[in-house]
């Protein structure tokens, strides 16, 4: 006869939730984070061993911030290090109008440069007649390399709020102003590479060279369609990621300029021009130059995102300093996929 063993109820226990990941808990451990055994800790020294460089604070993976609120317990932070990069441009799209625009992201990269191989010159294509020899041509290539830099930046946050607030709307807040940070550091690099690329000579193709417009006053609709002429005019085709990045004075300018003098259209209708949506950052600002390009030719690389939290620089204050050091870099794949104005398009 089978024998029945009764489980007394008092040894039935509910199965404990996955801790949840906190960036407030992590903030709040200070100088005490190092030495304490967290689903934090864990999941930054994943992203440590992955990058193979340790952090100055705690490491917050770009794949965090697609997980919904912190749902990442002990054993997957390494989970935190491979992250779609649908993901990746989902979370950064309303921080960063390159993102936004249909920047290449490539997050979460190991140590090192990143090499990317690109076409130089390509093959010719020519017609052949019946029985005859092909005539041989052969690509040239080049590469575009890619080397990790540092972007920093501070948020203040109050200590009493890291300390006493809700816990989804803290995390959803820190996630913002963290991400703001980041999207800034691409834009900034993104637009400093663009503008430091030298003009295209007419008639070439020089992937390191840009195609420029000079307007020489106020915008007009004739010098918007040169810009776009000039990169459809390089054989770049159309791939849904073209798009006009500006500054908010140049945006508010082409608003207000008509597209013809006696008509009431303007250079801008409802955040569209020339069939491209306009994206507006304010790293464009210093010269209010203008660019038209096809974003998916501009290269996002990100090695990771270190925060340090510093509670005692401001304590007489109750605020805790949130230093944010983007490891990132970018570069234009194909120069020719981009024009820039070569001064003010807000005149």
């Amino acid at each position: 006869m089978a024998t029945h063993v009764k489980t007394p109820i008092s040894d039935i226990r509910p199965a404990q939730p996955t801790p949840k990941f906190s960036l407030a808990r992590a903030f709040l451990a200070g100088k005490q984070y190092h030495g304490t055994q967290s689903v934090e800790k864990s999941a930054s020294d994943a992203f440590a061993a992955s990058a193979g460089v340790p952090p100055t604070g705690v490491y917050m993976p770009i794949g965090y911030y697609t997980k919904g609120n912190g749902n990442l317990g002990f054993s997957d932070g390494a989970a935190t290090i491979q992250t779609s990069v649908e993901g990746v441009v989902d979370a950064l799209r309303p921080f960063s109008a390159i993102t936004a625009a249909g920047a290449a992201i490539r997050p979460n990269l190991p140590k090192g440069p990143l090499t990317l191989p690109r076409f130089e010159s390509t093959s010719t294509v020519a017609t052949t007649a019946d029985s005859t020899a092909v005539a041989a041509s052969c690509e040239t290539f080049s590469t575009l390399v890619l080397t990790p830099t540092r972007i920093a930046s501070q948020v203040l946050v109050s200590t009493q709020l890291l300390r006493t607030a809700n816990q989804m709307p803290l995390e959803a807040y820190l996630k913002a102003e963290i991400l703001k940070s980041v999207g800034q550091s691409i834009d900034q690099m993104a637009i400093d590479a663009i503008l430091a690329m030298t003009a295209q000579t007419p008639g070439q193709n020089a992937l390191d060279k840009v195609n420029t417009v000079t307007f020489s006053g106020a915008a007009t609709w004739a010098k918007l369609v040169a810009m776009k002429q000039s990169v459809r005019a390089s054989n770049v085709p159309d791939d849904g990621s073209m798009a006009f990045v500006i500054d908010s004075a140049t945006y508010g300018k082409w608003n207000t300029i008509p597209k013809v003098a006696t008509f009431p259209e303007f250079l801008i209708e409802d955040d569209i021009c020339l069939n491209a949506p306009v994206f507006v950052t304010e790293m464009l600002a210093a010269a209010h130059q203008a660019l038209f390009l096809r974003a998916s030719d501009v290269q996002i690389a990100i090695w990771g995102v270190d925060v340090l939290a510093d509670s005692t620089t401001r304590a007489a204050e109750f605020l805790t300093v949130l230093t944010v050091n983007a490891i990132c870099a970018a570069g234009v794949i194909r120069g020719p996929a981009v024009c820039k104005s070569t001064d003010t398009a807000a005149a």
